[in-house]
């Protein structure tokens, strides 16, 4: 049985492909534009200070700029993408001043920007790297490339608007407590065959429902409360997976007799009254589902399938769902991507024939695919994180990432090892993922192609090393005393 969890959107805010025709045109080339402003002797006109935000009202640099009024903007834009991190090609960037659009080869004094200052707005208009796969893929029909974009900026927004503080969580609901009512739901859920959506809805709403609350639940409440969260989930689905009579029945058979249907759906009421009736928020998993789209059904030669790496993914986003400081402390949208580089991390390195090589083949190709296809596969994950977020500057984007896949790697490794507060509840969920955890028993030869979180911390730093940030990052992620080795003694396993 099969369920997908409705989703709200905010309105659309994102100016479109088509709307952006009608702002202007690019009236010359960016060798034109250059040449015309070097054309122009510096100094004669002035200075400015220009304070230019993005489309989200984001402040580009800690302040106002000054710039030369000579500048063509065609220049200013570059300098602004480079000081805003953007990773957009400069020709999809709009310079927008009193509603209009500037063209490139003009100066900032021709375009009316005078010594006084001026209030700008930096516009993309191009699609990103995730809606232009959508188009080229075919996983969706033509002509949405204009409102895709707007689309995913629109469930990132929504998830930050409503997502609870984790230590509000944590004051209405002791955290092992917390764990314990998740453990059930969970396995009440796989029971019963429901989409893993529904489990990660109803969860959202509980937590939310628990930070509105100033004083603990009494634990009395806590049974109902699950079950009317499944409830709320259950009606939120399509009516063909939940018809009128089916859904009243799953949760008589749920409850076991101990509560009845008329004080769970009172016990709804009240908690929809407290979230303002506000239900569909998007989940971690439904930004995992749009980044794992370019994953969808894949096999890219010696990697691994592409559905292994979104398996491991939801295994990784399901095992932070018990830890409220983890689930809440990086938006939804960072925390789906931090999953799915953790799985690139710890399952990437595998080549599908490499059972029938010998030892030193297997790792001179392991080398090979880690350093070159895993290296390009988690930079184009960090582009698609982008889609939901493009006024993020991608540097913090790439912290936020990488200090998400060492969170996750962490406590996936703590709980393998029978460490920390969340070991209890690991035991069946490791079951329910077994199939994509680990090598059949005995089967030695392939034993290290399996997802281990020391191989994802692994990875993780010879991926630094790559891109040229190794020097202190073995301190600060604490991968020394993670992996037992020096930096140095680090192999690829």
């Amino acid at each position: 049985m099969r369920v997908s969890g409705f989703e709200g959107f905010a309105p659309l805010t994102a100016i479109s492909r088509a709307d952006s025709q009608d702002v202007g045109t690019i009236v010359s080339s960016t060798k034109s534009a250059r040449n015309a402003g070097s054309s122009i002797t510096a100094g004669a006109v002035g200075t400015a200070e220009i304070e230019v935000r993005t489309i989200g009202g984001n402040l580009i640099g800690d302040n106002a700029l000054a710039v030369d009024l000579n500048e063509t903007v065609i220049a200013f834009k570059e300098r602004l993408a480079r000081k805003a991190g953007m990773s957009s090609e400069i020709k999809s960037l709009r310079l927008v001043f009193g509603c209009v659009q500037l063209q490139d080869h003009k100066r900032l004094e021709e375009c009316g920007v005078s010594s006084e200052g001026a209030n700008m707005q930096l516009v993309t208009v191009g699609a990103s790297s995730l809606a232009m796969h959508l188009e080229h893929h075919g996983l969706e029909n033509h002509g949405i490339l204009d409102v895709v974009d707007s689309v995913f900026q629109a469930e990132h927004q929504v998830s930050q608007k409503h997502m609870p503080q984790p230590e509000a969580v944590c004051r209405a609901m002791d955290a092992h407590r917390r764990g314990q009512v998740v453990s059930w739901m969970t396995m009440a859920c796989n029971a019963m065959r429901f989409d893993d959506s529904l489990l990660h809805g109803s969860v959202l709403n509980l937590d939310r429902f628990y930070a509105t609350r100033s004083e603990p639940l009494e634990e009395s409440q806590l049974f109902r409360l699950s079950l009317a969260a499944i409830c709320t989930e259950m009606k939120l689905a399509t009516v063909d997976l939940f018809p009128s009579g089916y859904w009243q029945r799953v949760l008589n058979h749920l409850s076991q007799g101990h509560e009845s249907l008329e004080k769970i759906l009172q016990t709804e009421a009240k908690m929809l009254s407290q979230l303002g009736f506000v239900t569909g928020i998007p989940t971690p998993l439904t930004f995992l589902r749009g980044l794992g789209l370019r994953f969808a059904g894949s096999s890219q030669g010696k990697q691994r399938s592409g559905a292994a790496y979104w398996k491991l993914a939801s295994f990784l986003l399901e095992l932070a769902l018990y830890d409220p400081e983890l689930e809440y402390r990086y938006p939804h949208s960072v925390l789906a991507a931090g999953a799915l580089g953790a799985a690139l991390l710890s399952a990437g390195a595998e080549s599908a024939d490499a059972s029938t090589l010998p030892p030193e083949s297997v790792v001179s190709e392991h080398k090979f695919l880690l350093e070159e296809e895993l290296d390009d596969v988690h930079e184009t994950l960090l582009e698609d994180l982008a889609s939901y977020c493009p006024d993020v500057h991608s540097s913090n984007l790439r912290k936020q990432v990488r200090d998400c896949e060492k969170d996750l790697l962490l406590m996936w490794k703590n709980c393998m090892g029978g460490v920390g507060p969340w070991v209890e509840f690991y035991t069946h969920l490791n079951g329910k993922h077994a199939p994509h955890m680990a090598p059949a028993p005995g089967d030695a030869s392939t034993v290290n192609l399996f997802p281990s979180p020391l191989l994802g911390f692994s990875n993780m730093l010879v991926l630094e090393k790559r891109r040229g940030l190794h020097p202190g990052l073995s301190n600060s992620l604490g991968l020394s005393s993670v992996l037992g080795l020096s930096s140095g003694d680090i192999a690829i396993r």
